[in-house]
């Protein structure tokens, strides 16, 4: 690599003055200032900027592993730290200065952060590589890789990513594509600046890494019992090949991607218009706010998920603040109307999540079951309050369940229908046995009751979308298929909790309007409805 190079001709500098990265082959495509750019590329309109952004990906491979052999000392690295590897010593004692740093994930689909401080290190000096490289080109950066040593912490992320930095100008913009980005991201700034000095770290700020691992995983079991040296080594000298590779190709595969952009602008062009057509009267705000939002004037983000209120809670608190004038004959309880529904459905739901883990568990462990006879008695005795106070709103109620034959009103806790307004029928609901503002308040919970459940639902599906994603692309062995199959029916359970949520309370609502499918306001949820979102490209696959 010295050779290549060109160190060997260097009559000024010796070899142990290589600069740091400085035998990495470059990439020729990436935007660099006085080098491939032109005089005023930063006065570029906004609609062309993003041809002089740097667009970095990051990821972590667990499969270039190396086992503990041999030691530093013994082995070390003929060109630490001057193409691709970070420098071996001030890594090791940053790492070793973050010794006691634990991963705190606060999303549920992120199965990198559940793994960082997992046991499955032992006998292992690196369990992995985490690596940056440019993602228009596929070429690994300068100083662009570093291992991990447990999972795959931020601060092995963070240490490779600054080294990387150090190389780029602070002129060009930078878009980060990481899977772990929005945990990742967090607390950035203050973690950089409790970095060693770089030389020139002048900016604080995924498909195409994946074909690098895959391009290294050849060589992942010749190399898992070597030295650390030697390791380096060896993996510096395939990617030198795979970088090469990519710069000679490069004329051919740019010529490919320019005639497939041409056909595919067309399609997108003409998707994009209908979609805006059918959506005009929406339209002109969402690009108002997306252009605010780019050009730094706004800092609301329009691509982030809306936050899921408790809608039910909070129709039942306005419920309460409201003089029902037209009922003075209310009883005098500490319960109001709008508790005593809100009551009900929390009820239901319990009923509907035990329903569910019984269906789900098949074969229910001891503990298991002991848990389910707990929340079973919990559930019957909020019935018993339930029923006490339903004899003083809804004595209707009482009297229908009072001509039930045994067999339907001696059942499980699970299975008892509370006959609330939308069970009645319309002569029952008007009766004197029904206080008069139960119905209308009812409608309004079941309202907040499908917005909540179809929030919960598209959430669902989106997070087991990823998991479905991340079992296809990362799960590999049977430990790690075991674990994503069993979030994936773990996420599977909350997808059908939704939908049935979704299902009964548009049904009571229907029941509650008259049985007229216009003035219930909400479409109805059908099985075949209940998908993942997929890409374009998968779907015309099938």
């Amino acid at each position: 690599m010295l050779h290549r190079g060109g160190r060997g001709n260097d009559g000024e500098r010796t070899i142990d003055e290589t600069r740091s990265g400085e035998l990495a082959v470059e990439c020729i495509a990436c935007p660099r200032p006085e080098v491939n750019l032109p005089i005023d590329w930063q006065n570029a309109p906004d609609n062309i900027k993003f041809i002089y952004m740097m667009f970095m990906a990051i990821d972590a491979c667990f499969r270039l592993k190396r086992k503990r052999i041999s030691s530093w000392n013994h082995d070390p690295s003929l060109q630490d730290g001057w193409a691709y590897f970070v420098e071996n010593k001030p890594f090791l004692e940053w790492i070793e200065s973050t010794k006691g740093q634990k991963e705190i994930s606060t999303c549920t689909g992120l199965a990198a952060l559940d793994h960082a401080n997992t046991k499955f290190h032992d006998g292992y000096d690196e369990t992995g590589k985490v690596a940056g490289l440019c993602a228009r080109h596929e070429i690994l950066l300068k100083n662009g890789m570093g291992a991990t040593q447990v999972g795959e912490r931020y601060v092995n992320v963070d240490f490779v990513v600054a080294s990387i930095l150090q190389h780029l100008s602070m002129l060009l913009m930078l878009l980060i594509s990481y899977d772990i980005v929005c945990q990742w991201s967090k607390k950035l700034p203050q973690r950089l600046k409790k970095l060693p000095p770089f030389p020139r770290l002048h900016l604080i700020l995924k498909a195409s890494i994946e074909r690098l691992w895959s391009g290294l995983g050849s060589v992942s079991n010749s190399i898992k019992e070597m030295g650390p040296g030697s390791h380096h080594d060896i993996l510096e000298d395939h990617i030198s090949y795979w970088n090469w590779n990519k710069v000679i190709g490069m004329g051919a595969i740019l010529k490919r991607r320019l005639i497939a952009a041409v056909e595919e602008y067309q399609k997108q062009f003409e998707s994009w218009m209908e979609f805006t057509q059918s959506q005009n009267q929406h339209a002109v705000t969402w690009k108002a706010m997306v252009d605010e939002y780019e050009s730094g004037a706004s800092e609301f983000n329009p691509y982030a998920s809306p936050e899921m209120k408790a809608e039910e809670r909070q129709i039942n608190e306005n419920a309460d603040d409201e003089e029902y004038e037209d009922d003075h004959d209310l009883p005098d309880l500490e319960t109001s109307p709008g508790e005593f529904l809100y009551y009900a459905l929390e009820i239901e739901q319990q009923q509907r999540e035990l329903r569910e883990d019984i269906l789900t568990v098949r074969t229910p462990t001891n503990k298991q079951m002991t848990a389910m006879l707990d929340r079973r008695t919990k559930l019957t005795r909020q019935l018993r309050r339930f029923r006490a106070l339903q004899l003083a709103y809804m004595p209707v109620a009482l009297q229908i369940i009072a001509t039930l034959p045994p067999s339907k009103t001696e059942v499980n806790a699970k299975d008892l229908p509370l006959y609330l307004p939308s069970m009645l029928d319309p002569e029952q609901r008007s009766s004197d046995l029904c206080k008069a503002c139960l119905p209308e308040m009812e409608i309004r919970l079941r309202d907040g009751q499908l917005t909540e459940s179809l929030n919960h639902l598209r959430q669902a599906l989106l997070v087991k979308q990823r998991l479905l994603r991340y079992k296809k692309t990362n799960a590999r062995n049977q430990g790690a298929t075991t674990r994503s199959r069993a979030m994936i029916n773990r996420q599977e359970k909350k997808v059908k909790l939704a939908a049935k949520t979704y299902q009964e309370a548009w049904k009571a609502k229907l029941a509650l309007v008259g049985g007229d499918r216009s003035r219930v306001g909400w479409k109805e949820l059908l099985q075949e409805h209940i998908i993942c979102m997929e890409d374009l490209q998968d779907a015309e696959k099938k």
